[in-house]
């Protein structure tokens, strides 16, 4: 697909996004690191669904995403129209979805609540590590900037 039509400035952003979901740095995206993408944008999948996602991106049907596919993807999907702002605002967004008593913090309850209720249903254990791994100053909580942090390296 020809993605002639992408300025240097959206090309730029989406070689950003790819590197930063290209957890191995192997050129290519996984299935694994297609679900941290979906993920970041609230979206749970099923196994089927990730397969089929990761089916319609690779168009050389060699089981995984390389930069190329992704960016024929993301061009013909729209998907890299997204200013820095609405990338912003979905994530201030995002935020305030989880710090239910607006306190600037997503403590363990809050971050539970949520985690637990969403698409596939997740176990307390599953809930449990996604917090440890987000808090990462150990604090019990869980503020913007961890939070953003969490966000762009995929919820594992």
């Amino acid at each position: 697909m020809a993605t002639s039509h992408l300025t240097d400035d959206e090309r730029k952003e989406i070689r950003e996004a790819f590197d930063v979901l290209d957890n191995d740095k192997d050129g290519r995206l996984n299935a694994a690191e297609l679900e941290t993408l979906l993920r970041g944008q609230f979206v749970v999948a099923s196994n089927k669904e990730l397969k089929e996602l990761l089916e319609n991106m690779d168009a050389d049907k060699d089981g995984s995403v390389d930069y190329e596919e992704f960016e024929a993807f993301v061009a013909k999907n729209g998907l890299y129209k997204a200013s820095v702002e609405e990338v912003s605002q979905e994530l201030k967004d995002a935020f305030q979805v989880f710090d239910r008593d607006g306190d600037g913090y997503i403590d363990v309850d809050e971050f539970k609540s949520v985690m637990m209720n969403i698409g596939d249903k997740m176990s307390e254990e599953e809930v449990k590590k996604m917090m440890e791994e987000a808090d990462s100053d150990k604090d019990g909580k869980i503020d913007y900037n961890e939070f953003i942090h969490f966000m762009s390296k995929g919820m594992y």
